[in-house]
């Protein structure tokens, strides 16, 4: 009975895609590869900000210097990234203007916060 068996492939359904659906499909094609110039652009200019900005700091700006903080860096930008998976079930729980509002004031408090800083932590006398 086993051997009578004969699969057959389900046929392929092909409907065409609304307007709505291509305009989204290209709009978040768009996104991702901004997104991911974004990303390029960091690590282009990353070398050359660190060997300006390290000696200001108190750090010394040599090449291996500069690749560790470059890397700490880096992996901070990909953390962030990764964790932008987050604010899709949040969004979906509270509302997305909810959690737009809620990251726009968080941003806008530790710029804030940053743009009263006069020392960085490192440079604080003890």
């Amino acid at each position: 009975m086993a051997r009578d068996a004969v699969i057959r492939p389900f046929p392929a359904v092909h409907s065409k895609l609304s307007r709505q659906q291509i305009t989204g499909f290209w709009g978040a094609w768009a996104g991702w590869t901004l997104d991911g110039m974004d990303s390029v652009i960091y690590a282009l200019v990353l070398s050359p900000a660190l060997k300006e900005l390290l000696p200001q700091s108190g750090m010394a700006d040599g090449p291996a210097d500069i690749a560790f903080a470059g890397s700490i860096l880096f992996a901070l930008f990909l953390m962030g990234w990764g964790l932008s998976f987050l604010w899709g079930p949040i969004a979906d729980r509270f509302g997305r203007t909810k959690c737009l509002a809620a990251s726009i004031l968080i941003f806008s408090v530790f710029t804030g916060a940053a743009a009263l800083s006069k020392v960085l932590p490192r440079e604080r006398p003890t």
